[in-house]
């Protein structure tokens, strides 16, 4: 009974200085910004205002997980700890010397993912530029983030698609304007390609059920397939149909998404070990 006491005792001290270390290095965040980066397993909604350091979250969470893994809110102790060990952590220095950062990340380190296991969404294609220069920048250097994803719904859906073996041709914008063209001049309908298009999209993406135009839609899709080409649209309704998850997702500028990519992402986050939603 003492020893089991004791057991436990030093459990929960080097929980808690595991979590101060890993807090320690996470320094240049606000508490509440801590806390969601530091907060790495199941799900987390971080709801804030434009220019609160969103991004910024994102950028400390990513660098948590690839150094830290599940350190920072697992209730794990490694079996190999010791005594020494513990005492090293809870009298971890405010200054540390290279020495001592490399042996208390590998004190604190649990189960860190690999970087082909993060994936980043992003709205726009700039966007997803931009988090990569500043991961880039954080880490210094691209080494630390080599394989991770980083990039738009339908980048993503691409490269899922291109690595289940299929064949992609993508009518641009242009191609489909055409051809959206030519699908109302067959019906004799006054409506101009963008607004027709416009609908498509909301269909397909889930805004609305049933298409304005029911016979152009589906002269539209059918069009399409004959081509064996397909619109962006296409590429998040066929993703949907691939059996993928990943074990850590994490969304950015999360309140735009529509019903399409609110699917995508549960599904992607279905079996994984934590979703973060900002």
């Amino acid at each position: 009974m003492e020893n089991g006491g004791l057991m436990e005792d030093f459990k929960q001290r080097y929980i808690a200085a595991r979590r101060a270390v890993i807090a320690q290095d996470l320094s240049r965040l606000n508490p509440m910004q801590r806390q969601a980066a530091m907060t790495t397993e199941g799900p987390l909604l971080l709801l804030a205002g434009a220019g609160s350091g969103k991004t910024t979250v994102l950028i400390q969470r990513v660098y948590n997980l690839l150094t830290y893994g599940r350190g920072s809110d697992s209730e794990e102790v490694p079996a190999w700890a010791t005594e020494e060990d513990l005492q090293f952590l809870e009298s971890f220095p405010a200054r540390p010397t290279e020495e001592d950062v490399r042996r208390a990340r590998r004190l604190c380190a649990l189960d860190a993912p690999k970087p082909w296991e993060i994936i980043a969404i992003t709205f726009t294609n700039k966007a997803a530029d931009e988090m990569r220069q500043r991961l880039i920048q954080h880490f210094g250097g691209r080494r630390a983030i080599q394989g991770m994803r980083i990039g738009t719904f339908h980048s993503l859906c691409l490269d899922l698609l291109s690595r289940d073996g299929q064949e992609i041709t993508i009518a641009d914008e242009n191609e489909a304007a055409v051809l959206a063209t030519e699908i109302l001049k067959e019906g004799k309908l006054q409506l101009s390609p963008r607004k027709f298009l416009q609908e498509v999209s909301q269909v397909k993406s889930g805004v609305i059920e049933t298409p304005p135009h029911p016979e152009a839609y589906e002269r539209y899709c059918t069009r399409l397939r004959e081509y064996g080409v397909r619109d962006f649209d296409d590429l998040l309704l066929d993703a949907l149909q691939l059996d993928t998850s990943f074990p850590h997702l994490l969304v950015d500028e999360f309140q735009d998404s529509n019903e399409m990519q609110y699917r995508l992402v549960q599904k992607w986050c279905s079996s994984g070990k934590s979703v973060f939603l900002i």
